[in-house]
């Protein structure tokens, strides 16, 4: 999963990220 790695990514992609799995979840 992308947190894994967020430490290599920038803010943006990580919020992207967040939302991405937000999503997934369904919150």
């Amino acid at each position: 999963l992308c947190f894994l790695s967020r430490q290599k990514l920038s803010l943006l992609e990580t919020d992207l990220c967040i939302l991405s799995v937000r999503n997934s979840l369904g919150y």
